[in-house]
C-alpha cells in the first residue's frame, strides 16, 4: 500500500541495535538544561531546555521496557509518562512545602543524563531524508506561510466587530489557509503518504489557525486563562498547595507543572502561554492520530481524522488551560488500552459481535512481565489525567467500562489500578468537596443540561447570527460523522469502537450541566471520534489505487475539507471581540495584585476581564466560583436605571467581604454586554459615569479605558 506511519520503532532485536556516540542530542539535553540550572542561569534558554526535558524525561529512558509498537506509540509514551513524572515531582514537592525547583529539576536531569549516557544499545536516531526537500508537500507548506505572513503583517486586531475576527482577516489569509488545507487534505489521504509528509502540511494549518491572534497580540488570548497563571503564580511563590482556597489546588497537575518551570526557570506563562494553543493542540493532534489508528488500524483515517480535527474543534478548550493537557492524556490512555489490552476473544454481546461493530484484530499476545509494565504505564497516565481534570477521567472510565461490558477490554487487573489511583485521588480531594458540601451540580433535565452557559435572547442579530452558525456547525459536524458511519459499515469497515467512544461522552447531560460547558465538553470529548468515523466514510468510499476514475478520497477530502474549514474560521473567529484581552485590562489586575490590601472584592461590570492573575488572587475573591457582575445584579435594561438602584448593589458589594469591595471596569466587560446584549452601555467611560453617578462608588484607578472603584460602606 505504500503507507507507513514513520520510520521502523526502535526497539531492536538483541544484537542487532546500533549504539549512538555518547554525546546523543537526548543526552545533550538533559546535561546541558542540568548544568545551566545549578548554574543559576535563569531565562528563556533555561526555560526551553527544561520545557524539552520535561516531555523526554524518564519517558525516554524505561519506553523500551513497554516495547511500543511503532513510532507513534513511542512518542506519545515517551511525552505522557515523562508530563506525569514531572507533575508528580512538582507534587510532592508543594505537598510536603519543600519548594526547590531548580535544585530539584537540576538534580533529576543530571541522573537522567547519567542513566542515558551509560544506557546499552542506545539505537541511533532516523536519518533525515533529504528527499522530502524535494518534494512538492514542502513547497505548498512554505507558501502558504509566507502568504499568511505577509497578510497578518499589518493586520490591527484592536477593533473587532461583533461577527469577530474573520471580517478582519484580508483576503490574502483566506488564501493562505484553503492552499494549507488543500495540502494538508492531500498529505492525509495520498496512497504514498507518510506521517513526516503530514507533519509538514499540518503545520502551515496549525500556524494559520493559532498563530494569527497569537502574533498580532501582546496578551493570553481569553480573560480566563490569566486565572490559571494566577494559580501558577500562588504555587511558586508560597511553595506549597492551597486545598482550600479552589479546586484548581485540588487538580493540580496542570498548574503545579508551569510552577515548577517557573520557580526553576524565573520565566512567568505570560513570556508563552499565548502560544500555548499552537503548541497543545499539536501535541493532542498526535494523540488524537494515535488513538483513531489504533481504534481503527488504518493509517490513512487516522491522518485524515486528525485533520478534520483542527477544522472542528471551535470550542476553544485548547488554550493555556488544564483541559488541553487532560485532552493529551486522555486520549493517550484509550489508546494506549486499546493498542496493548484489547481482546481477541468473541464479545459477551450479540449485537458487538457483527461485521461491521467488532473491532480489527487485536495485537498478539504478550508475556505476563510485559503486561504488568504496560498495566502500569497506563495507570500512571490516568493518575496524571487525574491531577489534572476532574471531569474527563469519568469520560475515559466510561468508554473503558462500556468497552468491558461488552466484552472488548476484559483486563480485570487493570480495571482494579484504574479503580485504585482513582479512588486514591478522589480521597485526597474529598476535604475540598465536603467543604463545599458535594455540591457537584448533578441533576437537571436532558434540555437544561444542554442548553450552554450564554445567553443570547437579548443579543445583536449579529451575534444571534454567529451563535446559530456556532451550532448548526456542530450539528453538521455530528451528522457528518453518521454519514461516515454509515458509509463504512456499508463497505464492512468495523466501526463499533469508534462508535462507543464517540457515544459515551453524551451521557454527562444526562447527569449534570458542569456550570453550563456540558454541551462544549460533550463535543470536544466526542470530537476525535467523530472526525475518524466522516474520516472513515471518505476511506472507505473510493479504492486506494491513484489510477480509479473519481471521486478519490483525496478529492473529497480536500473539498470536505475547505467547506468545512472555512465555516470553521467563521465560528473559531467569531467570538473574538470578547476572547481578546486589552494590554490595559492586564495592567489594571497587576495593580490590583500589587497595591490592594486584602481581604478584599473585586466585583466586575460584566464579564470578559483577566482577572486573579497575580499570586494573591484568593484575597480578592467572594468564593471560587462567584464573582459578582454589576450588570447581572441589576437585570436585564432597555435604559440605563436611575443611580439610587445602585445603593442596593453597593450594599450587596460591601457585605460579601469583611475588607474593601472594589468594582472593575474595562473594555471585555462592555464587549461581552455588547454581544449579549443585556444592559445598555456602549463604552467604559459611559459605565464609569454610570457608577460615579451614585455617592456610594469613588474612582480609584484609571488606566487608559479601564476603571477601578472603590465601594464605600
Amino acid at each position: 500500500m505504500g503507507l507507513t506511519l514513520s520510520s521502523r520503532l526502535t526497539v531492536d532485536p538483541p544484537g542487532q541495535a546500533e549504539t549512538t556516540h555518547a554525546l546523543d542530542p537526548v543526552f545533550l539535553i538533559a546535561a546541558v538544561a542540568s548544568m545551566l540550572l545549578a548554574s543559576g542561569v535563569r531565562g528563556p534558554l533555561s526555560a526551553a531546555l527544561l520545557g524539552v526535558a520535561i516531555i523526554l524525561f524518564p519517558g525516554v529512558l524505561v519506553v523500551r521496557a513497554l516495547r511500543p509498537i511503532d513510532e507513534i506509540e513511542r512518542i506519545v509514551t515517551i511525552v505522557s509518562l515523562s508530563i506525569v513524572g514531572w507533575m508528580l515531582v512538582a507534587h510532592a514537592l508543594l505537598t510536603i512545602g519543600w519548594w526547590h525547583p531548580e535544585a530539584v529539576a537540576s538534580a533529576a536531569l543530571a541522573v537522567f543524563a547519567l542513566i542515558r549516557l551509560t544506557e546499552p544499545n542506545r539505537p541511533a536516531p532516523t536519518p533525515f531524508d533529504w528527499r522530502l526537500l524535494a518534494h512538492p508537500q514542502l513547497a505548498v507548506s512554505v507558501t502558504a506561510l509566507v502568504l499568511w505572513g505577509w497578510s497578518v503583517h499589518h493586520l490591527d486586531v484592536s477593533d473587532i466587530g461583533m461577527i469577530g475576527l474573520a471580517e478582519k482577516l484580508p483576503m490574502l489569509w483566506f488564501v493562505a489557509f484553503g492552499l494549507a488545507v488543500v495540502g494538508a487534505a492531500h498529505a492525509a489521504t495520498s496512497p504514498r503518504t507518510t506521517t513526516i509528509r503530514l507533519v509538514v502540511s499540518v503545520i502551515p494549518v496549525l500556524v494559520v489557525v493559532y498563530g494569527t491572534t497569537a502574533l498580532t497580540t501582546s496578551t493570553i488570548r481569553y480573560p480566563w486563562a490569566y486565572k490559571h497563571v494566577g494559580v501558577i503564580r500562588l504555587l511558586d511563590e508560597t511553595g506549597r498547595l492551597h486545598p482550600d482556597i479552589d479546586i484548581y489546588n485540588n487538580f493540580s497537575g496542570f498548574f503545579g507543572l508551569f510552577a515548577l518551570v517557573r520557580g526553576a526557570t524565573g520565566v512567568d506563562p505570560t513570556s508563552y502561554a499565548a502560544w500555548a494553543q499552537l503548541v497543545g493542540e499539536a501535541f493532542v493532534l498526535v494523540a488524537v492520530g494515535y488513538l483513531v489508528h489504533r481504534v481503527t488500524r488504518s493509517v490513512r483515517v487516522a491522518y485524515l481524522a486528525a485533520v478534520l480535527y483542527i477544522l472542528t474543534n471551535w470550542v476553544g478548550q485548547n488554550y493555556f488551560a488544564a483541559q488541553t493537557l487532560g485532552s493529551f492524556l486522555s486520549l493517550v490512555t484509550l489508546g494506549l488500552i486499546w493498542s496493548w489490552l484489547r481482546q481477541e476473544r468473541r464479545p459477551r454481546s450479540p449485537a458487538a459481535a457483527g461485521e461491521p461493530w467488532t473491532p480489527p484484530r487485536a495485537p498478539t499476545t504478550v508475556d505476563r512481565r510485559l503486561l504488568a509494565r504496560r498495566r502500569a504505564a497506563i495507570a500512571l497516565v490516568f493518575l496524571g489525567l487525574l491531577m489534572v481534570h476532574p471531569l474527563t477521567p469519568v469520560v475515559v472510565l466510561g468508554a473503558v467500562g462500556a468497552a468491558g461490558v461488552i466484552g472488548w477490554v476484559r483486563d480485570r487487573w487493570l480495571l482494579v489500578a484504574l479503580f485504585v489511583v482513582g479512588a486514591l485521588w478522589l480521597t485526597r480531594s474529598a476535604t475540598y468537596f465536603a467543604a463545599q458540601g458535594f455540591d457537584l451540580d448533578f441533576g437537571g433535565n436532558l434540555f437544561d443540561n444542554a442548553a450552554g452557559n450564554k445567553d443570547i435572547n437579548h443579543a445583536p442579530a449579529d451575534a444571534t447570527l454567529i451563535s446559530s452558525i456556532t451550532q448548526y456547525f456542530s450539528l453538521t459536524v455530528w451528522l457528518l460523522a453518521a454519514i461516515g458511519g454509515f458509509v463504512a459499515s456499508w463497505a464492512r469497515r468495523r466501526i463499533g469502537a469508534l462508535v462507543l467512544l464517540a457515544v459515551i461522552p453524551f451521557g454527562i447531560l444526562l447527569v449534570q450541566s458542569y456550570g453550563g460547558e456540558a454541551i462544549y465538553r460533550v463535543y470536544l470529548y466526542s470530537l476525535p471520534l467523530m472526525t475518524a468515523l466522516i474520516a472513515w466514510g471518505i476511506i472507505a468510499s473510493a479504492p486506494v489505487d491513484r489510477r480509479q476514475r473519481l471521486p478519490q478520497p483525496t478529492v473529497l477530502a480536500s473539498i470536505l475539507c475547505l467547506a468545512i474549514g472555512f465555516g470553521f474560521v467563521v465560528v473559531h473567529f467569531g467570538r473574538e471581540r470578547i476572547n481578546q484581552v486589552g494590554p490595559a485590562e492586564v495592567e489594571m489586575d497587576t495593580y490590583v495584585h500589587e497595591q490592594l490590601e486584602g481581604p478584599a472584592l473585586l466585583a466586575q461590570f460584566a464579564g470578559g476581564y483577566p482577572e486573579k492573575s497575580g499570586a494573591r488572587y484568593a484575597v480578592f475573591q467572594a468564593s471560587d466560583t462567584y464573582t459578582p457582575y454589576i450588570a447581572e445584579m441589576l437585570g436585564s435594561q432597555a435604559t440605563l436605571p436611575p443611580p439610587s438602584d445602585l445603593e442596593q448593589v453597593a450594599d450587596d458589594l460591601v457585605a460579601l467581604t469583611p475588607g474593601t469591595a472594589y468594582v472593575a471596569v474595562s473594555p471585555g466587560m462592555i464587549d461581552e454586554l455588547a454581544v449579549l446584549g443585556t444592559f445598555p452601555v456602549r463604552s467604559t467611560a459611559e459605565a464609569a459615569d454610570f457608577l460615579a453617578s451614585s455617592p456610594r462608588f469613588e474612582l480609584v484607578r484609571r488606566i487608559e479605558d479601564t476603571y477601578l472603584f472603590e465601594v464605600l460602606r
